[in-house]
């Protein structure tokens, strides 16, 4: 088995979150994360940000509101699902030229450790392009 002597190099959730490559959702709201009924603590990765800070600059919408679709379907598949890994879609608005249109966006729910020095389960949505 392998001790922490043993480890070269670790890229915890502490950097990506220091690096801006991950985001705590309490530290956004700490209100999205108990109103979707989710327990334990909640990230999203940059890809997923971008996606929501895409529609915002559009004008299609406010942060909150994306967060909260995006959490409120998370929360909903959940219920339905007893593994650590789950696919689902959310449509979130997008303007094009003058129009806004809804577009579908996969997202991925990991549920894993806090970190590397940390087992309490925590709950990370990300896309596939940061698998």
């Amino acid at each position: 088995m392998f001790t922490k002597e043993d480890l070269i190099y670790s890229y915890t959730r502490k950097n990506g979150i220091a690096d801006r490559q991950q985001f705590n959702i309490d530290n956004i709201d700490k209100s999205l994360r108990k109103d979707a009924g989710i327990i334990v603590p909640l990230f999203i990765t940059d890809t997923v940000m971008n996606i929501v800070n895409e529609s915002v600059c559009n004008g299609c919408s406010e942060e909150i509101e994306v967060l909260r679709d995006i959490l409120d379907v998370f929360s909903e598949k959940v219920k339905t699902c007893s593994c650590d890994t789950l696919n689902f879609i959310v449509f979130i608005n997008k303007k094009f030229k003058n129009n806004v249109r809804k577009r579908t966006f996969e997202f991925i729910a990991q549920i894993g450790p806090l970190d590397i020095d940390n087992q309490n389960p925590a709950v990370t949505i990300m896309t596939e392009r940061d698998i």
